[in-house]
């Protein structure tokens, strides 16, 4: 007959509570869905490199692409 002993019963109780202490501390300390906004988030960085700011760029780009929506050469001719 197998018995249970008392680390792994121990071991049992020991996540339980861990995990429910997590879940419970989790929820009791953040915010609500509803009021969490992009605007507010400004993380901060754990890494110290130098930072370039860029203000413009130093050659002219223009942004010329396209997206492959027409199947037939027709709808091509149809889409330019």
């Amino acid at each position: 007959m197998p018995s249970i002993t008392y680390s792994n019963s121990y071991a049992g109780i020991r996540s339980f509570c861990l995990f429910a202490l997590l879940f419970f501390y989790g929820h009791a300390f953040t915010q609500p869905a509803g009021e969490i906004k992009l605007k507010d988030y400004t993380p901060v960085s754990i890494y110290k490199i130098p930072v370039s700011h860029i203000s413009k760029a130093k050659y002219p780009v223009i942004d010329f692409h396209s997206h492959d929506y027409p199947v037939t050469s027709l709808a091509v001719d149809e889409w330019v």
